[in-house]
């Protein structure tokens, strides 16, 4: 269902104009997959209480402990940045379950990592291989080398934010706003930007 819906006509031409690529052959498409809340009003527990003194939007709709800011592009260093999307399949409100941004955060994107090198960042995982000793092409060792550097540009791609994280682009004027669509929307963003999904919030409209 999630393939079928991101290789749809329709979404295939938004790439295509955004990429200026006269041929669909020429994009190239990552599936993450395809995400579906249950209504927390119909079980136990449903609603995830917001931790005491964590920090909240000014509306209070939604909490830090609700949610789980990070960079999909974390310290890569391709050009240009990647841009993601999300379809929505259903009318997504204020207080649904829905995607929460810091504003203008990815003009700051390259400067926070910058000030944060390596081992510095609390929740940034770490190297899943040890180093790949040279080896000649074809050869076991190259073949390590290979899977060793996919392995760390996959690593790269996400890293999550503790809340002294976030602060320092607060400090700079960025705000936490949540995206309220229609069904059928798609949502894009640069994959720069600091980004999480939020949880319901209880008492809602549904």
């Amino acid at each position: 269902m999630a393939l079928k819906a991101r290789s749809s006509p329709k979404v295939v031409e938004i790439f295509k104009v955004l990429y200026d690529m006269p041929s669909e052959d020429d994009l190239v498409m990552q599936l993450q997959g395809l995400f579906w809340g249950f209504p927390p009003e119909h079980y136990p527990g449903g609603f995830i209480p917001p931790q005491e003194g964590a920090p909240l939007n000014h509306g209070g709709y939604y909490h830090w402990s609700q949610m789980w800011m990070h960079s999909d592009r974390g310290r890569s260093t391709t050009w240009p940045p990647r841009l993601q999307c999300t379809l929505v399949l259903e009318d997504v409100s204020l207080y649904d379950h829905g995607f929460v941004f810091l504003s203008k955060s990815h003009y700051y994107h390259d400067e926070f990592f910058a000030a944060h090198p390596p081992g510095t960042l609390e929740l940034e995982p770490g190297p899943t291989l040890p180093p790949a000793t040279p080896g000649a092409p074809g050869t076991m060792a190259a073949q390590q080398q290979q899977q060793q550097k996919a392995e760390e540009e996959g690593k790269d791609n996400y890293i999550q934010l503790t809340y002294d994280n976030v602060k320092y682009f607060e400090q700079r004027g960025c705000q936490w706003k949540k995206v309220v669509a229609p069904k059928g929307s798609i949502i894009i963003w640069d994959s720069r930007l600091i980004h999480s999904t939020c949880a319901p919030s209880r008492g809602r409209p549904y």
